[in-house]
C-alpha cells in the first residue's frame, strides 16, 4: 500500500486523514476524500472520460491539495488563513505603495524599502478563494499545494520503481547559505555545467513551489510577512532582476518549504533501440498504469511531462542547528529522506570556524541519536568555495573535486579543515574521517554573481541529483538540444 506524507506538516496519511481536491481546470469536480481508501482521488477525473492533463502541472492550470487539520488541530501552523476569514497572506500589507490594483501585495527587504509581489501562488489562493463561494467543499483553513508535491512522497518513477520525491533538511549554524542554496535549486540559473572553461547554462525545465507556515513564538503578521519576502525573492530570480537585499534570515519555524520540480530527461532515440525484449515485454504488462501516471507511450519514449522529479527542501534557522529549538530538527529527522548539513569556507580563512563547531554537534547528534539503519542519508556540504578563489590554483583544484566525485571533494575537504589553526575544524576533520561519521557524501558548491541580475550556482545539480538517489542524466539538462 502507498503511504504519502502530507508535504507541509510531514505527517504520514492516515485512514482518518482527509484531503481536498482543486483542479484549475474543473473548479466543479472538486472533492473532500480520504487518500488511504481511494487514492486515485488524488488526481482529477476531468470530463468526458479524457485525463485531464492539470494532473501533470505544478503552476496553474495544475491539480492542487489541502490536507484537514494539517499541522494538528490544537495548535495548527499550516493555516494561511487569519482566524477563518480571508487570508491574510491575500491582503497587502499596510504601506504607503502606489499600486493600480489595491489588492497588490508588497514585501520588505532588509532595508525596510517596499516592493510589489506578484507570484502565481498568491493568484492560486485567489482564485480558490472566490471558487469557494460557488464550492463549499473549497472552504477551508488550510494551504493548499501542488497534487504533485504529494504524490512524490510516495509514487515510483514508471520503469525504475524510484520514489519521485526527495525530503530533504538543510540545516547549520545563520548565514550558512541554506536558503541561498534552496533558492538556487529552486531557479534556472542554479543549475549550471563545470565542464570545460566555462559554465554554461543547462537548459534543465523546472517548477517551483514555497511555503512558510507560522513561526514558532511569532504573531501571524510576521509570517505574512515572511512568506511574502520568499514570494518575492523567487520572482525577481525567476526574472533575473537584481536579488539584493532579500536573502533574509530564516525565521524559526517547523518546515520552510522549497520544492522543486525536475522534468526527467526523455528516452533518447539510442537508448530506445538498446531495450532489451524482456524490457519491452514489461512495458507492455505494466500498460495504462504506466502512461496514467507517467505519460509514456507503449514503447517506453515520454509523451509529456506526466511526473516530475522533487526535491523539497526544509530550511531551518541557524539558532535551531545549533541548539535543536523546540525539537525541530529531532522532528524533521524523523520525516525527511536527507540531512544536508552545511559548513561555510569563508570559515577556513576568517571568522570563528562557528559553522564547522555547529556541523560538528549536529552530526554528532545525528549519529547517536538515530541508529545507522534507520537514519535518513546525510551529506555534508560546504557552501560559498568562491570565496577560496584567490588563486587560479585553488579554483581548478576546487573544479577537479567538483567532477571527481564525492571522495575527491571530501578528500579535497580534510585537506581544507586539517591545514585550518582553527581547533573546530580539526575536530570536524576527525569526526569526518572517523569510521562513526553518518556522512555518506561530501559536496562542494558556490554562487557567483549574487548581488547581480544572474547569480549562477556550481554543483546543485550534482547534489540535487544525489539527493533524488539518481544521475545527473535522468533529468532534462538539455542534452536532448545539445545533440540536435
Amino acid at each position: 500500500m502507498l503511504r504519502y506524507r502530507c508535504p507541509l506538516c510531514l505527517a504520514p496519511l492516515t485512514e482518518k486523514d482527509e484531503l481536498t481536491r482543486f483542479c484549475w481546470t474543473h473548479p466543479a469536480r472538486a472533492e473532500r476524500f480520504r487518500p488511504v481508501q481511494a487514492p486515485e482521488k488524488l488526481l482529477c477525473p476531468g470530463t468526458g472520460g479524457e485525463r485531464c492533463a492539470a494532473n501533470d502541472g505544478v503552476r496553474p492550470p495544475a491539480v492542487y491539495l489541502r490536507h484537514s487539520a494539517c499541522g494538528g488541530a490544537d495548535e495548527p501552523r499550516n493555516h494561511p488563513y487569519w482566524k477563518g476569514r480571508h487570508a491574510e497572506y491575500l491582503l497587502p500589507n499596510p504601506a504607503e505603495v502606489e499600486t493600480p490594483n489595491p489588492e497588490e501585495l508588497v514585501a520588505e527587504d532588509e532595508q525596510g524599502a517596499k516592493a510589489r509581489v506578484d507570484h502565481w501562488e498568491i493568484e492560486l489562493l485567489r482564485a480558490i478563494e472566490r471558487a469557494s463561494s460557488a464550492f463549499e467543499v473549497l472552504r477551508g483553513p488550510e494551504m493548499w499545494f501542488p497534487a504533485l508535491l504529494l504524490r512524490g512522497t510516495a509514487d515510483t518513477a514508471p520503469l525504475e520503481g524510484k520514489r519521485l520525491a526527495s525530503l530533504v533538511e538543510l540545516c547549520g549554524r545563520t548565514k550558512v547559505g541554506k536558503t541561498v542554496l534552496a533558492m538556487q535549486a529552486l531557479d534556472y540559473d542554479g543549475y549550471v555545467s563545470n565542464a570545460g572553461n566555462g559554465r554554461d547554462p543547462a537548459h534543465v525545465a523546472l517548477e517551483a513551489f514555497l511555503y512558510m507556515p507560522w513561526p514558532l513564538r511569532t504573531e501571524g503578521s510576521e509570517a505574512v510577512k515572511g512568506f511574502h519576502q520568499a514570494l518575492k525573492l523567487h520572482s525577481l530570480m525567476a526574472r533575473d532582476e537584481p536579488v539584493t537585499g532579500w536573502f533574509l534570515p530564516t525565521p524559526h519555524v517547523p518546515g520552510n518549504l522549497r520544492a522543486v520540480f525536475l522534468r526527467p530527461a526523455q528516452a533518447r532515440k539510442g537508448e530506445k533501440a538498446r531495450r532489451s525484449g524482456a524490457l519491452r515485454g514489461a512495458l507492455r504488462l505494466l500498460g495504462e498504469a504506466a502512461r496514467e501516471l507517467g505519460g509514456f507511450s507503449s514503447d517506453g519514449s515520454q509523451t509529456g511531462p506526466g511526473w516530475w522529479w522533487t526535491v523539497a527542501f526544509y530550511d531551518t534557522a541557524g539558532e535551531a542547528s545549533d541548539r535543536d529549538l523546540d525539537g525541530v530538527l529531532t522532528g524533521l529527522e524523523a520525516a525527511v529522506d536527507v540531512v544536508a548539513v552545511l559548513l561555510a569556507a569563508d570559515d577556513l580563512t576568517g571568522g570563528n570556524g562557528g559553522s564547522f563547531g555547529v556541523a560538528r554537534r549536529r552530526l554528532e547528534a545525528l549519529a547517536n541519536r538515530v541508529g545507522a539503519e534507520a537514519r535518513p542519508r546525510c551529506c555534508l556540504v560546504m557552501t560559498k568555495v568562491d570565496l577560496l578563489f584567490g588563486e587560479a590554483r585553488r579554483k581548478s583544484e576546487v573544479l577537479a573535486a567538483m567532477e571527481g566525485g564525492g571522495t575527491a571533494s571530501q578528500q579535497l575537504l580534510l585537506e581544507w579543515l586539517r591545514g585550518s589553526a582553527n581547533p573546530e575544524s580539526r575536530k570536524l576533520a576527525a569526526l569526518l574521517a572517523s569510521p562513526s561519521s553518518p556522512v555518506d557524501r561530501v559536496f562542494l558548491v558556490f554562487t557567483e554573481g549574487l548581488d547581480g541580475p544572474r547569480p549562477v550556482s556550481s554543483g546543485i545539480a550534482t547534489f540535487v541529483c544525489w539527493c533524488l538517489g539518481i544521475e545527473p542524466e535522468r533529468i532534462d539538462l538539455g542534452r536532448a538540444a545539445a545533440e540536435a
